[in-house]
């Protein structure tokens, strides 16, 4: 029997661009490796630069379009994004009601190329309120559109939070104000569930008014809600993700950038949810992940061990696992070329976390090491450069011991006196041996590697 995927549907218009609107929902839904189905409102003429022309779908082939899909696929949730006019917003409200579903409505208003959708009319946003907002699971608006449908300027966090309240009380459950156009260095989004105001940060990016991020947040969101994730956590995580579409956003004409929705691509470029509010965690994990990146770029398929390598950065003042930033995934080879397809992430490898904090009890200093594969050559190398080192033996380890990497890290530094840049060991029968490079960051534990690879 075929696997039954979860369906979600997005109702809304049509990008010719390909940026926004209905195609970047449908993308987002793939991304969660969801079925996505569409209902269209409103045919658009756009490129990056600018919105041509607006067409509205007739009414009736609107209601066609979403009684076929509910007759038949019964989605999970929806996302509401351009409706256009009055009309649009009684019939699509009243389906709602019809087939008792959970929506999240994107208020979309102007476009990021800033072309005025004809949505911000007083008959528009008053049918909005009256409508679809009492239905609404959750609503999104940005910073501006917030203000529309509160009818009041924001110019401060207070202003966004007593904002959140008033939208609340047209009758949403739940109210997600995105900060990403306010003026910060952090993109601080609020969250109101009627009980607690929230705030989620994350640096700002700089310069990047990026087509679909809207959209992007609003589809992903809903796609976690169909998953039955609770509105917070379905926020949090959304946030991250969108923070590494926009990141990774790329160029098709001469506009705005579009927002990167392909998951290999970004997936490692994702920040952990714990960084969310953590200006350290955060910084620890951008630090390791670029690092990442350059590490694959000069990294030898040669140089790679059986089991893989690790590579970690730990916080400055950290205790345990939890505050070591890891590969999910080791990076491995397939023939001569590397490959890593996981994601960097806090308590992800016990492994190099018990390297690094053993490190660390001797010297604070040493937060970051990798692991290679061991080879005579490369420790002759170590030895021309300069490189200090220190071995232990597997043989010698105590049957009480419950971690072998701390075990035999702390054994080299106590003999050594001082952490040294080479650890490595000989292995043992079912042990691989190996070589591990330790330093002070991830920039100067890749340095220390790139020194060997043209060493050898």
């Amino acid at each position: 029997m075929a696997m039954k995927k979860i369906v979600v549907l997005t109702i809304g218009g049509s990008d010719s661009s390909g940026g926004a609107g209905i195609q970047a929902d449908l993308r987002a839904f793939s991304f969660l490796d969801l079925h996505g189905a569409s209902v269209i409102t409103a045919v658009t003429a756009q490129n990056t630069k600018k919105v041509d022309k607006i067409k509205r779908m007739p009414l009736d082939l609107i209601e066609n379009q979403i009684d076929l899909i509910f007759e038949d696929m019964n989605p999970k949730a929806v996302k509401i994004g351009m409706l256009y006019d009055k009309d649009v917003i009684k019939l699509i409200s009243k389906k709602i009601l019809d087939y008792d579903a959970k929506v999240i409505v994107d208020p979309v208003m102007i476009s990021t190329s800033g072309y005025d959708l004809f949505l911000k009319t007083k008959n528009f946003v008053n049918a909005l309120k009256k409508y679809l907002l009492p239905l609404a699971f959750a609503v999104t608006p940005n910073i501006g559109e917030a203000g529309i449908l509160a009818n009041r300027r924001i110019e401060s966090e207070r202003d966004i939070r007593e904002t959140a309240r008033e939208i609340y009380d047209i009758g949403v459950k739940n109210v997600i104000i995105k900060g990403g156009h306010f003026k910060n260095k952090y993109a601080t989004d609020f969250i109101y569930d009627g009980k607690k105001i929230y705030s989620l940060s994350l640096p700002k990016i700089d310069n990047r008014d990026t087509h679909g991020s809207g959209c992007a947040f609003s589809a992903l969101l809903t796609g976690f809600i169909a998953k039955k994730a609770s509105i917070l956590k379905a926020a949090k995580i959304t946030k991250t993700i969108v923070w590494g579409m926009i990141e990774k956003g790329y160029t098709t004409g001469r506009g705005v950038k579009i927002a990167e929705l392909n998951k290999e691509k970004i997936y490692r470029g994702i920040p952990p949810v714990s960084s969310i509010n953590n200006s350290t965690k955060f910084s620890t994990w951008d630090e390791l992940r670029k690092n990442v990146d350059k590490l694959i770029k000069i990294l030898r398929s040669d140089l790679i061990p059986e089991v893989g390598i690790n590579f970690g950065y730990a916080l400055p003042n950290a205790k345990s696992i939890d505050d070591v930033c890891a590969l999910s995934k080791r990076i491995r080879k397939n023939g001569k070329h590397v490959i890593f397809d996981g994601k960097i992430d806090f308590c992800s490898s016990k492994h190099i976390a018990s390297i690094i904090l053993a490190a660390m009890k001797k010297d604070r200093r040493k937060r970051s090491a990798m692991n290679i594969r061991y080879q005579k050559k490369v420790l002759d190398v170590c030895r021309k450069l300069g490189l200090s080192m220190g071995s232990f033996d597997r043989k010698e380890e105590p049957d009480y011991v419950k971690s072998t990497m701390e075990w035999g890290t702390s054994r080299v530094i106590e003999k050594k006196g001082f952490v040294p840049d080479i650890i490595y060991d000989e292995g043992d029968i079912g042990k691989e041996p190996m070589i591990r490079i330790i330093g002070d960051s991830p920039g100067e534990v890749v340095d220390k590697l790139n020194r060997i690879v043209c060493a050898i």
